[in-house]
């Protein structure tokens, strides 16, 4: 197998993509000298969730939310608009019941649904793009299903389902289901661009327009362009890249179905934002005396960016920062309805994809005083324990010197006593240089037969779902010796002799403590076919729904195992050899097959009934599973010689649920009450011991009961408020010890790491009247995330994260000839809560002198001019 397969996605934005996206962008522009009937606009105040509204998403065919038996929400248009969120994370913070830490960036955002899945990505949940998953797997090992997806004016609606009938839809999906819907043509031209500027380097363009080709046809394209420095600048450009999307849709004659063509191509880098080193604790974090801002402070910086090695065992090595989260994908598909007669409808969707990735970052391990770091790389594994003999001085303590490779060798502390001071805290941390490659290539296909009988309150779906993923990966990481400041600087450490002072000699290489810390590399075929039906019967204002999906999954790889190199020679060290590249772990060159079977089935029952026009009831219990990744089988679970593996125990997601929903007037409201039980839960990941990864995986169960409150109140024509909130008591229930590491602790009846109990927001629109100008509206909005658990699995005894709120407020004045001006700030008042406790640390108390977490964004100001036609 050639490893080159992996090495992989392009650094720069295509240049094809770039101009593309200049061509739709000055599209309107072109436009403006057309005779077009202005774009229908949704009135002022509309709901989040209007029940005669309808929806597609887990269920037959679309239906009133004053039908339906699930706990779904939407987000149209128009409040994406007044939110103007910078990532998925921000926009689906407006649907209950769904917590996001939207403090990574624009992508590689976790979500917990109900109280399971905090730090675990996606992994319970899918984001589908127009009713399907962008790619089949799309959450596993450094993969969110948010690395796939934009935030742009490309989408129409959203649509959030919590727990309900996701399982039986949608293969990994116990806990819930995010549908982007795209633009569509129409008859009538329409569209818009939007250019938008931040104080933080951003420049954007957006657009879309569709229109008619035929009586018959129609077309929408669309596209955006974006670079910023980001929110937390590194120092260099932070997101840079841009997206096409296509849609063409042809509907038959005599009503009789359609076809329709979507495509996209993503190009994109986005930064990866990582907890940072603060002291303090968890509960009152502070900046480090000289260290990184505990408001704008970065994850990186231009003198950590690039790793260059001239050779190893997979060849020459340039791994650059700078690539962040860099996608490269593109897919085509298909939609198919085709109305057999007056009862029976053939539906059919299809996706192909390929997908080129990688995810480049720099996790922290633990802030600590340079003698420490000293005296430790002097025991270490890497040289004899003799070799620094003469450095180690009579109070216990190795001599050194440091020098700075990002500053032409110049020295930064001359002695031991000198690096007790450097940047006013003498401190240094071995941080990772974390890098991996990912390439996928995805076909999947969900054919559905739908009859409809007894005059339209009778429906049954028969389908089968039939998908093939190609994937190859390659992890490849280093740890490297910091300083700890705002800009980060790589270090050199030389020995000395701890009488004469004379240099023993250097521990490091270009800052490098261990080359080739981590590496994993395979290739993985999963293939699934699942057959699933699900029925729907209506008795008078009764709506009955039962579905069950079986699912079916193969896996067949390769593993290369790997062995320990030194990499002195291909760095031509000579009689000066690195202990850092010492050890280096990389393939080699044998590879081991594996093969695994996965099969389970998912199951729901709801009912719905409606008690006049204004109020409904509805009740469900469901429970689906959540398969392996490839991951844990092919690189976690190592290859045998016999080629087979035994997966860890399928996850099993149960919940019941049963909410109240009603619609007045000025009123809106949709209370739900849940309980969520999942058991076999793989928990855990990685952590930094001394800088080297460590990885730490167990099984938990857990419980969480709560409710969801999602209200609209429109007091007058001018106003509307939004509330939305979850309150929650999720706790862990596992008796008896659990194996982390090698140490045996009790977790039975703790908050799950990550998860807080009350969590929710207001928000309002306010209207003004029409001016001169045009019509002026003030948004406001305040959200509160509760405190939460900093980092169980570390250490039970750690101090929770505290709460923390957090204040937006925009300004828009629409304009009488067609434009928008908007002005948005986020962070008003510049909070500073913090949203992980990293998980990635040995200590993980938030209590000691030092520790690393990752701060919201801070204060924000975007301002745009859209154009509607």
């Amino acid at each position: 197998m050639n490893r080159s397969t992996c090495s992989v996605v392009r650094r720069d934005a295509s240049r094809s993509l770039l101009g593309l996206a200049m061509f739709f962008a000055s599209a309107p522009a072109l436009l403006l000298a057309q005779t077009t009937a202005p774009a229908p606009q949704p009135p002022a105040g509309e709901s989040v969730f209007q029940l005669d509204a309808f929806v597609v998403t887990g269920s037959i065919k679309p239906q009133s939310r004053l039908d339906s038996p699930l706990a779904i929400s939407t987000v149209d248009r128009s409040k994406i608009d007044a939110m103007s969120p910078r990532s998925v994370a921000e926009l689906m913070k407006a649907i209950p019941g769904f917590y996001f830490e939207s403090s990574g960036g624009e992508a590689n955002n976790v979500l917990a649904v109900r109280g399971v899945g905090a730090g675990n990505g996606f992994r319970y949940s899918v984001i589908l793009e127009d009713g399907l998953p962008v790619i089949s797997e799309e959450d596993t090992s450094f993969s969110t299903a948010d690395n796939y997806t934009r935030v742009s004016t490309w989408i129409s609606n959203v649509e959030g389902l919590r727990g309900g009938s996701s399982g039986v839809f949608t293969t990994n999906a116990p806990l819930g289901a995010i549908n982007f819907l795209g633009r569509e043509g129409t008859q009538t031209l329409a569209g818009e661009y939007k250019v938008e500027f931040g104080d933080f380097g951003l420049i954007r363009n957006d657009a879309w327009v569709g229109g008619a080709i035929s009586p018959q046809t129609t077309y929408a394209l669309g596209g955006f362009y974006r670079a910023d420095d980001g929110q937390r600048s590194p120092g260099y450009k932070a997101n840079k890249g841009g997206q096409l999307t296509l849609a063409l849709n042809h509907k038959f004659k005599n009503d009789a179905g359609y076809f329709k063509v979507t495509g996209k191509a993503l190009d994109d880098r986005t930064a990866f934002l990582l907890p940072i080193p603060l002291t303090g604790s968890t509960s009152d974090p502070q900046t480090i005396p000289g260290g990184p801002d505990l408001h704008t402070g970065a994850t990186a910086s231009p003198d950590l960016r690039h790793f260059v090695f001239p050779g190893s065992p997979v060849g020459p090595i340039d791994h650059d920062l700078a690539d962040g989260i860099q996608v490269d994908l593109k897919y085509i598909g298909s939609e198919l309805q085709v109305k057999l007669n007056d009862s029976l409808t053939l539906e059919n969707r299809n996706r192909y994809a390929t997908v080129q990735k990688s995810w480049n970052s720099n996790p922290f391990s633990t802030a600590t005083s340079l003698q420490t770091i000293a005296n430790n790389l002097a025991t270490g594994g890497n040289v004899p324990a003799s070799t620094w003999a003469a450095a180690l001085g009579g109070d216990g303590n190795y001599r050194f010197r440091l020098t700075a490779p990002g500053q032409g060798g110049a020295v930064v502390a001359a002695n031991a006593a000198a690096a007790a001071t450097l940047n006013g805290n003498g401190l240094g941390d071995l941080v990772n240089h974390w890098r991996s490659d990912a390439k996928f290539t995805d076909f999947q296909d969900d054919l559905r037969l739908i009859g409809t009988f007894n005059d339209g309150n009778t429906t049954v779906l028969a389908g089968l779902y039939a998908k093939t993923t190609e994937e190859t990966k390659l992890w490849q990481w280093e740890t490297m010796l910091i300083d700890i400041s705002p800009e980060y600087h790589r270090l050199d450490l030389a020995y000395v002799n701890a009488t004469t002072g004379a240099v023993l000699g250097q521990y490091t290489y270009n800052g490098l403590t261990q080359i080739g810390s981590y590496y994993r590399h395979g290739t993985a075929q999963i293939d699934e076919v699942t057959p699933y039906v699900d029925f729907t019967h209506k008795v008078g204002g009764l709506v009955l729904d039962a579905g069950v999906r079986f699912v079916n999954r193969t896996y067949d790889g390769n593993y290369e195992t790997f062995r320990k190199y030194d990499l002195n020679s291909y760095a031509q060290t000579g009689a000066n050899p690195a202990p850092a590249l010492a050890n280096a772990t990389f393939g080699s060159g044998n590879y081991l097959n594996t093969h695994a079977k996965e099969n389970k089935a998912a199951y729901t029952l709801g009912a719905n009934y409606v008690l006049n026009k204004r109020q409904a009831f509805f009740a469900r219990y469901s429970a689906a599973p959540r398969f392996s990744n490839s991951d844990a089988i092919i690189l976690d679970g190592g290859g045998t010689a016999s080629g087979d593996v035994t997966p860890a125990k399928i996850e099993t997601v149960k919940q019941f649920e049963a909410g109240y929903k009603y619609g007045g007037n000025h009123v809106a409201a949709f209370l739900t009450l849940f309980y969520a039980r999942q058991r076999d839960v793989l928990s855990g990941g990685f952590q930094l011991v001394n800088g080297v990864a460590v990885p730490t995986q167990f099984t938990i169960g857990l419980d969480s009961p709560g409710v969801e409150l999602d209200v609209t109140w429109n007091p007058i024509r001018a106003l509307s408020i939004d509330v939305r909130g979850t309150v929650q008591r999720p706790k862990i229930v596992t008796p008896g010890l659990v194996n982390i590491g090698g140490t045996f602790t009790s977790l039975d009846g703790l908050t799950p790491t990550r998860t807080p109990k009350v969590y929710g927001s207001i928000s309002g629109t306010y209207t003004l009247p029409e001016t001169g100008l045009g019509r002026p509206a003030i948004d406001l909005s305040l959200s509160y995330t509760g405190r939460r658990a900093t980092n169980q699995e570390a250490n039970p005894n750690a101090i929770p994260l505290s709460a923390f709120t957090e204040v937006n407020a925009g300004f828009s004045l629409a304009f009488k000839r067609d434009f928008t001006f908007r002005l948005q700030v986020s962070n008003l008042l510049d909070s500073a809560g913090l949203t992980e406790g990293d998980p990635r640390q040995a200590s993980g108390s938030g209590q000691g002198a030092y520790f690393n977490a990752r701060p919201i964004l801070p204060r924000s100001i975007v301002s745009s001019i859209t154009y509607r036609f």
